[in-house]
């Protein structure tokens, strides 16, 4: 997303305000949504995984336990399905300024270690390369070339390349959360496909991923 002619510094602290302003959006977006409409956008969400060819033949598959407080997208029904098909589930860690993924064999034992998010426990392995095939990925915001935006930590660019390949990435998103282009900058790591409540979609396939109504409407 780069405007002609603006020196790069310039083009630089425009991209990083329209991101600010791209978060703070659809963070009040999906804070405004009600408990019920999450649980109904997500049980939607995991259909739309659960039938999705590259999870359906993963063995191993990464998972993010919900932070509710966040109104994010619930995956807890997919990690039973996975378990009931008897794939490898794995959750993200961050152990000081160590990232990665750990194989987790009950949801029970996921706990907060200081973080926002619920974590493996800090015996269990990391993953390597290899043992996971797909990596669901949360967003604030999902751009239909497959560029995200996160909370900022930039937790999953960092940790996405020590899996990508083999491993393909799944962005997960309500509808409204998706747009037609994100500013990116050095590091972002594009995912290769795009699952909200009403579509799905290889990124890149589509020139926008807009939502087709306003959340007003569609609640």
């Amino acid at each position: 997303m780069a405007t002609p002619g603006l020196p790069d510094e310039v083009q630089q602290h425009l991209n990083t305000k329209i991101r600010e302003h791209l978060r703070e959006r659809m963070r009040r977006l999906r804070a405004a949504l009600p408990r019920a409409a999450v649980a109904e956008r997500s049980a939607r969400i995991v259909t739309q995984l659960t039938s999705h060819p590259a999870v359906q033949s993963a063995q191993g598959i990464a998972l993010f336990w919900p932070m509710h407080q966040r109104s994010e997208v619930d995956l807890i029904a997919l990690d039973t399905h996975a378990r009931a098909a008897n794939k490898r589930v794995y959750y993200p860690f961050l152990r000081g300024n160590i990232t990665g993924f750990a194989e987790v064999a009950d949801p029970a034992e996921l706990t907060r270690q200081g973080q926002a998010f619920a974590e493996p426990a800090l015996r269990t392995p990391a993953a390597a390369r290899g043992e996971i095939d797909v990596i669901i990925v949360p967003a604030l915001v999902l751009a239909a070339d497959g560029n995200r935006l996160g909370y900022g930590r930039g937790y999953y660019d960092e940790t996405l390349p020590d899996h990508l390949p083999p491993a393909i990435a799944i962005g997960v998103a309500f509808d409204f959360q998706l747009v037609p282009e994100v500013p990116t900058r050095e590091g972002d790591v594009p995912l290769h496909f795009i699952v909200s409540d009403e579509q799905s979609f290889a990124a890149g396939s589509k020139e926008s991923g807009p939502p087709r109504a306003s959340l007003r409407d569609r609640r």
